[in-house]
């Protein structure tokens, strides 16, 4: 950041630090517990946020050294090959990948799980929000969505997927980086499957 000393900076492992320019959003380990047990699903998150727009995301995916990135309206890209959200339009064929921390309710989430599952979805919980969206952006999968994300897990990889054509809901950019919130990613051809979810959410 010393070539950049008009940004400012904010990161889950070291706080944040004021400047006049845009703001790096960075989360040197998405997916932490993964990451201390060996489970193969955690990566490496950056955004930049100029004037409540996200416009550059890059992830790193580390189980399989493999860096996705987007620049706000260029496309979205897997190692310099563009990547594509999934033509899914039969929910019986759909995987989604539901987050879940303790900031939330536990009941809330295996309600949303019964609803999904009745609709003959099959879904998953990795435990690593960059990752999970860019699973939405390559089109592995149709839907990624958590009630409370801090900035740093959600901004590059919703880039991201927005880039590669998914449907990407959250809130005001700002008020992401002031206090978190939810994020919803998911392929387009099921947005009506997936519209109550918004509902729940106001988005």
């Amino acid at each position: 950041l010393s070539r950049f000393p008009d940004d400012s900076f904010m990161g889950e492992e070291s706080g944040g630090r004021s400047g006049k320019g845009g703001t790096w959003v960075v989360d040197p380990i998405d997916g932490t517990t993964n990451y201390i047990r060996g489970f193969r699903h955690w990566g490496v998150s950056i955004a930049f946020v100029v004037g409540g727009k996200v416009e550059i995301g890059v992830v790193y995916d580390a189980a399989g050294d493999k860096v996705f990135h987007a620049v706000r309206g260029g496309g979205a890209f897997k190692e310099g090959i563009p990547v594509h959200a999934a033509a899914t339009v039969d929910p019986a064929n759909a995987l989604v990948i539901l987050g879940h921390s303790r900031k939330t309710s536990f009941d809330d989430y295996l309600a949303l799980s019964k609803r999904l599952h009745e609709r003959g979805m099959d879904y998953r919980r990795m435990g690593a929000a960059a990752i999970d969206l860019v699973r939405v952006a390559e089109g592995a999968a149709d839907l990624y969505y958590e009630r409370q994300l801090n900035a740093w897990d959600m901004l590059a990889g919703a880039l991201i997927a927005e880039e590669a054509g998914a449907m990407v809901a959250m809130p005001p950019v700002d008020r992401l980086l002031a206090q978190g919130g939810p994020v919803i990613a998911y392929s387009p051809g099921l947005a009506g499957e997936f519209a109550f979810i918004l509902d729940i959410e106001g988005l």
